[in-house]
């Protein structure tokens, strides 16, 4: 494993020399303005590092991606943020977050890429147990209007019946619409700048990691340059964790007394890429997602022997 100054000197800097890197970066993202040599070269020698977002950038920015999450170090989590995120993910292991708990035989882990309409056949079994907007339940994902969806789930994939999902578009315009949300008042000016991150459900803990792990390495990789992400909350505890990251009350979505609120976040979509605990998931999950990605988009991984060669991939 690389050490991040171990990365620049032997990967990054045989790609473009340093002072063309420092150029390229203070030109092109706001992150890197005032940059120079002299903490060019602290972060060249260890003396300093720079931070999760600046490292990640620098990784894209000079096409070193992959290398840096498949052999860099993965930030350190605090321990107060650490503690936080295992009260959020107890909450998948809980009867309260439970809504539907039966094993389903043939289970796969599958990536769909497809229509609105194809996605909600998916999903729609879990999302039509809320009640979001119900006034306005069809429009909310506007089935009268076609547009990519993509679902990350894990399931029977053959007669598409997910134990976990999580499914994400960038049709922003409906939602801000519904909601009665003005996109230029939240910086979005196309679709293209934001993702929208749909209400989810996972089976337990270990799903939500799991699939969570492979979206962001999709993310990281297709999604970069996006600015905002919008996030739907259901609990405390997603409130809780969404708001430490920084992230946004925009609105209340939906009430309900037998699931809870559900609340719609905004949030810089790198805070969360870079941010350590998903940062980590990233550099987690990115030798099962390098490896076993194409398997996972042309039908779905078989869960068992996903997990058995995932205790392989992740100890590599």
């Amino acid at each position: 494993m690389l050490k991040f100054h171990e990365f620049l000197k032997e990967v990054v800097f045989k790609k473009i020399p340093r002072k063309e890197l420092i150029i390229k970066l203070h030109l092109e993202y706001d992150e890197f303005k005032g940059l120079d040599n002299i903490t060019m070269s602290r972060w060249t020698n260890g003396v300093t590092k720079p931070s999760p977002r600046r490292q990640l950038i620098i990784a894209h920015a000079t096409k070193c991606l992959n290398i840096f999450l498949n052999q860099c170090y993965a930030p350190k989590v605090p321990v107060s943020l650490e503690s936080q995120y295992r009260k959020f993910l107890n909450q998948f292991n809980s009867h309260y977050h439970a809504i539907i708990l039966n094993p389903e035989l043939n289970s796969k882990v599958c990536h769909f890429k497809g229509s609105n309409s194809e996605a909600h056949e998916i999903y729609g079994d879990y999302t039509s147990k809320i009640n979001i907007t119900s006034s306005n339940l069809k429009n909310f994902d506007d089935y009268n209007k076609q547009y990519i969806v993509d679902v990350f789930y894990k399931g029977n994939v053959e007669k598409k019946l997910p134990e976990s999902y999580m499914y994400f578009h960038q049709e922003i315009g409906v939602l801000f619409e519904i909601l009665g949300l003005s996109a230029e008042e939240y910086a979005v000016k196309s679709d293209k700048d934001a993702l929208f991150f749909g209400l989810s459900f996972f089976k337990n803990s270990d799903d939500y990691e799991l699939l969570f792990g492979l979206v962001l390495n999709y993310v990281v990789r297709y999604h970069f340059s996006v600015k905002s992400a919008f996030f739907t909350a259901r609990g405390r505890e997603d409130m809780s964790l969404y708001e430490t990251l920084g992230a946004e009350q925009l609105a209340l979505i939906d009430s309900s007394k037998d699931y809870g609120n559900v609340y719609l976040y905004q949030i810089d979509l790198q805070k969360i890429l870079s941010h350590p605990i998903f940062l980590g998931l990233i550099i987690k999950y990115s030798p099962i997602y390098d490896q076993k990605y194409e398997q996972i988009k042309d039908g779905g991984v078989e869960v068992e022997r996903l997990f058995q060669e995932k205790e392989t991939l992740l100890a590599m």
